[in-house]
């Protein structure tokens, strides 16, 4: 009967064992709030929006467009690429104009994409917090409801040479 028992406190200690290295993986995969809070608050943040956000116009009307920003820090360039439905708008690069406290450093325009691309350099040299990046003049072709937002490959640039995590607001733009 002694070698029956002799394992148990060995297997008990495993069993033990395995739990307390479960529960401390669990608990180290669970975020707590306050780590999370840490964390975001080293990330500089900054809010792109096309202006107007919505609007209703005759068709074959030219609609101003405004890009603008607000950030945590200098921005001193960006990258601004936007998407359209080129069936519905017509974007001529000819009609794109930096903002005030900008200068544009490239335009393309590219209608069977549905894509405007544009990168935009700081004419103050600490960079700006907030104002319009950009305006742009279009039409619309066709009646209907057309999306114009931000592509995934548009950039805010800080003093550091960094990019900044971005929120972009998108506009909807209905053409009678």
């Amino acid at each position: 009967m002694r070698v029956k028992f002799a394992k148990l406190p060995l297997y008990l200690g495993m069993v033990v064992l395995f739990f307390s290295v479960l529960v401390a993986v669990i608990q180290l995969n669970q975020k707590s709030p306050v780590l999370l809070t840490r964390s975001s608050a080293n990330v500089s943040t900054a809010v792109m929006a096309l202006s107007p956000a919505e609007g209703k116009y005759s068709k074959d009307q030219e609609v101003d467009m405004g890009v603008t920003f607000s950030a945590d820090e200098f921005i001193t360039g960006a990258d601004v690429v936007i998407s359209f439905n080129p069936e519905n708008i017509e974007i001529d690069e000819s009609r794109v104009a930096p903002g005030n406290l900008f200068s544009l450093a490239y335009v393309q325009a590219d209608r069977e994409e549905g894509k405007m691309t544009a990168t935009l350099i700081s004419k103050n040299k600490q960079g700006e917090k907030s104002g319009i990046l950009l305006r742009f003049k279009f039409v619309g072709e066709t009646g209907g409801v057309s999306r114009m937002e931000f592509d995934r490959d548009t950039k805010l640039i800080d003093t550091k040479g960094n990019e900044l995590s971005t929120d972009f607001k998108m506009s909807q733009i209905t053409f009678k």
